[in-house]
């Protein structure tokens, strides 16, 4: 049988008595099989593989029935599918308002950027937004997920985040834990979204490691973020924000820090900070005024930060005040163009601009060259060292070979420093980088591929730094590796083996011999790395 369409100036012919101004049309409506009309009721009803298509609004079921006095569909069956955009809903009955764009739809399935989501019932809001009851949210693709996230309810806000209520994480089909409010915020860069699970990376480094972030949202005003980690020998670094909307362009704000870190040097970094304050945006204006209180030394700091956007330029203010003298400053002014400028000042950091201007120079690409350049002029201070100071910053990049099985490419970069201080003579500095590195690949069979990778590495400097903070390492460092990789049946994974070395020239000794065991998923890897020089021993798991 020849499909069949039916327009909505059918519905206008044989309904009279809805006015124009009612209806919201035009739409397509198509079967396979048969469409009825039925005039008293005002009912149209499409069976086999039937569709309804409006503006950006497709459905498709085994049976479609339109409410045309109510604007209102019915579509039952399966293969049920509705699409409102470029988001694409399954499930087994819908009910939708075409008017006002509200609805529901049961049993619904769908896959949002990287994440699946089943939930027993969505409901389409006028807003845009989609309300989902008893969901479950994963980034994996297997049908029985390494992990997922359970929740009561969720919130998805399209392009911006998704809020759960009654949150449960779930790992090898058992319950972790349990969280009354978590959120997921997306990343429009990567097209992705962020912390889709509470513990971000678990393993051994010398001692057991664990990383957490716990974004959460109790209602449209008020949400937070808890990151912290913790490690076997005490370390720990813990950050809580929260944000409650006060107005539409009024916020509060607060913040707590609490740092203990024994760095590699043996040095010990300790912080435990609380802040608090307003911060008002409006139309590229953005001010923020607010309190810390330093537990360790006791001090009470006040800031006041405000930033104002206006066509190509962006004005930056900050002063904090310690004990009411001020502490900290930072003035900055940056006109974003072709070549961008910044004109800098700021005083009482470990490197101040007294002022400094900023120069970010034009971009080469051409005929597999990237160049890109910098220039820098005025006074800087470090380590209560002051010089005037003009330098120069050069980064190549140039594809030697490019195969669809070889690479080779060569970077360097330069920077150099030019001195006036007010107490001395005029002297150079510079520094620049040279790096050679290539890459092959290629298989064995269809699921066995090997890479193999060699680079030469060199770091020089020459003349006399005056500021401290411009001095570099000369290094000198040959690198090669060699990887094995096993590619699975099933999608996104594999088995990576990898063996990597670094010789130093400037010593002549190996600085590293390490052999790298990685397993990958389709949702989170975990990895064992043994350093054969040293023989330690890491593993971990990232998700």
């Amino acid at each position: 049988m020849d499909r069949k369409y039916f327009y909505i100036i059918v519905i206008i012919l044989f309904s009279l008595s809805v006015s124009a101004e009612e209806l919201p049309g035009p739409f397509i409506l198509s079967a396979d099989n048969e469409i009825l009309l039925d005039n008293y009721e005002k009912l149209l009803i499409a069976s086999g593989n039937a569709s309804f298509e409006m503006e950006d609004i497709l459905v498709k079921a085994d049976q479609i029935t339109v409410f045309s006095n109510e604007n209102f569909i019915l579509a039952e069956g399966t293969g049920l599918t509705i699409k409102i955009g470029e988001q694409l809903f399954e499930g087994s009955r819908l009910e939708f308002n075409y008017q006002n764009m509200t609805g529901s739809l049961e049993d619904m399935h769908s896959r949002i950027n990287e994440l699946s989501i089943n939930g027993s019932r969505i409901s389409l809001v006028k807003t845009g937004n989609y309300e989902i009851e008893k969901v479950q949210l994963t980034p994996c693709k297997f049908e029985e997920p390494h992990y997922s996230i359970t929740a009561k309810k969720v919130i998805v806000y399209p392009g911006d985040r998704i809020t759960a209520r009654g949150v449960w994480l779930n790992f090898a089909g058992h319950k972790v834990f349990y969280l009354p409010s978590y959120t997921l915020k997306y990343h429009s860069e990567t097209a992705s979204f962020e912390n889709t699970s509470f513990v971000n990376e678990l393993g051994y480094r010398d001692g057991i490691y664990l990383t957490m972030v716990y974004p959460y949202e109790f209602s449209g005003d008020f949400s937070g973020e808890i990151r912290g980690e913790i490690n076997q020998y005490g370390d720990k670094n813990i950050v809580m924000e929260n944000i409650l909307k006060l107005k539409p362009d009024l916020f509060l704000l607060n913040s707590y820090l609490y740092q203990y870190i024994i760095e590699d040097d043996g040095t010990l970094s300790r912080k435990n900070e609380m802040k608090a304050g307003l911060n008002f945006k409006r139309q590229g204006i953005d001010i923020y005024t607010g309190i810390k209180k330093d537990f360790l030394s006791e001090s009470i700091f006040y800031e006041l930060n405000g930033k104002y956007r206006l066509g190509k330029f962006t004005f930056n203010y900050f002063n904090e005040f310690k004990d009411n003298e001020l502490n900290r400053e930072n003035y900055n002014i940056r006109y974003n163009s072709r070549y961008p400028l910044e004109l800098v000042y700021r005083k009482g950091y470990s490197i101040d601009y007294l002022p400094f201007l900023k120069i970010t120079g034009p971009y080469y690409n051409e005929r597999d060259i990237n160049l890109r350049s910098f220039f820098g002029i005025g006074k800087s201070a470090n380590k209560d060292i002051v010089s005037n100071k003009t330098e120069l910053e050069l980064a190549l990049n140039k594809k030697i070979i490019e195969t669809a099985k070889f690479k080779l490419e060569l970077d360097g970069n330069l920077k150099a420093n030019y001195y006036q201080p007010p107490d001395g003579d005029n002297q150079m500095y510079y520094h620049y980088g040279i790096g050679l590195n290539s890459t092959y690949h290629d298989k064995f069979t269809e699921n066995i591929h090997y890479k193999l990778q060699a680079g030469y590495n060199q770091r020089q400097d020459g003349g006399m730094a005056y500021l401290p903070e411009d001095r570099i390492e000369s290094t000198e460092t040959i690198r090669a590796g060699i990887g094995l990789s096993f590619y699975k049946q099933e999608e996104l994974s594999a088995w990576h083996l990898k063996l990597d070395t670094a010789y130093d020239l400037e010593i002549q000794s190996l600085e590293e011999l390490n052999l790298i065991l990685n397993r990958e998923l389709d949702c989170y890897e975990y990895y064992i790395n043994l350093s054969l020089l040293d023989k330690k021993l890491e593993f971990g798991m990232h998700f």
